[in-house]
């Protein structure tokens, strides 16, 4: 689960010292409670595709990669609500959800960017929202519930799997945007759309 890192291992010009890939929710909890512990600096790593959008870090000893956090942990199609984690890539949850007729809302990315392989988590964290949010909404207004690992290794949930569950402070708004900084996000769930009968770009 960890390992030395590598030449591409590198943040914002920084390398990191270490990568560690868990793969469950408890696995990054057990990396980030020995990291608080050993008082390593940390950044969360999806696909990379966005790593440069924020401020590089001044320290760098572990790249927590969410590659292993991968796969559909739920899809309640009759309810339009889809459970993810958060390393799976959004290209992958579409072909998972189209034969039900459904999508998560947010723009694809053009066929060979680099930005094709974008994560769940990734998306969340940068909240990366383009055109289509005009009709659908944001990442934020998409979410409606997530959980994240905060850097003291203790687990955290918000939200649920219902579209109206407005009670108490919405921690997934909150970390929505947030680049990672508030903790690492292990799962989301997600309010889903129907796949449009036809599409056109002009």
């Amino acid at each position: 689960m960890v390992r030395p890192a590598g030449p591409g291992d590198v943040v914002g010009g920084v390398p990191a010292r270490l990568v560690a890939t868990p793969g469950s929710t408890e696995q990054a909890a057990a990396v980030l409670r020995a990291a608080a512990e050993l008082r390593l600096s940390v950044v969360a790593r999806g696909a990379g595709s966005r790593l440069d959008w924020g401020a590089p870090p001044r320290t760098l000893d572990l790249i927590l990669d969410t590659g292993r956090l991968t796969g559909v942990v739920e899809h309640a199609a009759g309810d339009l609500i889809v459970v993810v984690r958060a390393g799976t890539r959004l290209d992958e949850l579409r072909d998972v959800l189209a034969p039900a007729g459904q999508q998560l809302a947010l723009d694809d990315p053009p066929p060979g960017a680099t930005v094709g392989g974008a994560t769940v988590g990734g998306a969340v964290s940068v909240n990366a929202s383009g055109p289509r949010r005009m009709l659908y909404g944001t990442v934020r207004d998409l979410l409606i519930g997530v959980t994240l690992v905060r850097a003291d290794g203790v687990v955290a949930h918000a939200g649920g799997k219902v579209v109206k569950n407005v009670a108490g402070y919405d921690l997934g708004k909150l970390v929505t945007g947030a680049y990672g900084t508030l903790g690492l996000i292990t799962e989301c769930a997600f309010r889903l759309h129907p796949l449009p009968a036809a599409r056109a770009y002009v």
